[in-house]
């Protein structure tokens, strides 16, 4: 069942879960978390997590080709998560120094087994299956973007803040 959940609480998990991969690659993350209490929605935390996982390990799989091509293995992968809140609305935009999208596939990314990598290093559902997770699962909506050099994926979703009474006691 859907169950109410602290997002920014799902996403510090999932980023503890890929830490070591993330430092031992030179991929270092930025967070950019509201000044808030938390941030809550409604949705299935696991799958949710599912997602950022997905994303950071694209992320992580793209930054680590670049420097593979380029021969720069000096070169520092970042990562960044930034969450705002706006008309109940929760935006998390993940971005990453990794090489842009093609303009001919980025609207392809999420469909099912379609993928970049070389034949046998992915399926192509991981992405689809995070748009099932955010689109279908938990009403939100979920895209990718080239912006100023980055990749940037979107995800928007329905949410609520909370008070500070609620964030001690998601700290048990």
């Amino acid at each position: 069942e859907k169950e109410r959940f602290n997002i920014i609480k799902a996403i510090e998990e999932a980023l503890f879960l890929v830490n070591a991969q993330l430092v031992n690659n030179y991929i270092f993350v930025q967070l950019d978390f509201p000044d808030i209490p938390g941030i809550y929605v409604v949705g299935f935390p696991n799958e949710f997590k599912q997602v950022i996982l997905n994303i950071v390990s694209n992320a992580r799989n793209a930054i680590i080709e670049q420097r593979n091509k380029s021969h720069s293995h000096d070169e520092k992968g970042i990562l960044q998560i930034e969450i705002q809140y706006l008309n109940d609305t929760t935006i998390i935009r993940m971005s990453n120094n990794g090489p842009l999208i093609p303009s001919e596939i980025i609207d392809r990314i999420f469909e099912p087994y379609f993928t970049t990598n070389d034949h046998g290093k992915g399926m192509g559902i991981g992405l689809y299956m995070s748009k099932i997770i955010i689109e279908k699962n938990m009403n939100g909506r979920i895209y990718a973007e080239n912006i100023n050099n980055e990749v940037v994926f979107t995800i928007e979703l329905k949410g609520e803040l909370t008070d500070e009474t609620e964030r001690e006691r998601d700290k048990v």
